[in-house]
Formats: structure tokens, C-alpha cells, sequence
């Protein structure tokens, strides 16, 4: 039986960052969250992509190899310059707790990739 415990909380946490003020959030909170929604979709196909490799290599399928990496490497270099900007922003975040917490919610409001 799983417990919906954990899933109380993430419901709660991202009830208090939706119904928190909007004057209470930083410039560096505000553009980090926006950043992670909007990198968010092609981070999980760059997981998916990465779990694709994977089981090529595994089976050792040189074709399907030679196709994904191209298409892993394409996404890995769009992201890199977002998730530098994203790293610099949580290291600002880091001296505020509220802001900390508030940037965790919205990263597990977004949640897992499948």
C-alpha cells in the first residue's frame, strides 16, 4: 500500500507557493522558476533519449546508436546555457530559505520525468 503522505505535502507546498504573495518573491525566484518551466519538457526528452541510448547500447545496436546521439547531443547543447543561468540562480537562492523552498515546490510541482 502506498501512502499518499508525500503527495499531501507536495500538494500543500505548492498550495503555499501558488497563494503566496507575489510581492514576496524575488527578481532571481521569479525568472529560476519561469527558466525551470520552461526547460522542464526537453529535459525529460533528453532523459528519455538517454534511456533510449542505453538500451542500445545494451542490445549493441550501432544503428539506433548512430541515430539517437545526434539527437542526444542537439538537446544537451540547448540546454546547456539554460541550465548554467538556472545553476547561477539557485546558488543566489540559496542565502534566502523562503526563496529556496519556494523554488523546491515548483520543482516538484513540476515532478518526475516519465
Amino acid at each position: 500500500m502506498v501512502s499518499s503522505h508525500p503527495t499531501r505535502i507536495a500538494g500543500f507546498l505548492v498550495f503555499l507557493l501558488v497563494s503566496a504573495p507575489v510581492f514576496s518573491a524575488s527578481p532571481q525566484l521569479e525568472e529560476a522558476v519561469s527558466l525551470l518551466r520552461r526547460i522542464h519538457p526537453d529535459q525529460c526528452q533528453r532523459h528519455q533519449l538517454r534511456g533510449q541510448v542505453m538500451v542500445a547500447h545494451r542490445e549493441h545496436d550501432q544503428k539506433r546508436l548512430n541515430a539517437l546521439f545526434p539527437e542526444l547531443d542537439a538537446i544537451t547543447r540547448k540546454l546547456k546555457a539554460d541550465e548554467s543561468h538556472l545553476s547561477a540562480l539557485r546558488d543566489q537562492l540559496s542565502g534566502n530559505a523562503s526563496d529556496q523552498n519556494a523554488f523546491e515546490s515548483a520543482m516538484l510541482e513540476l515532478g518526475q520525468c516519465d
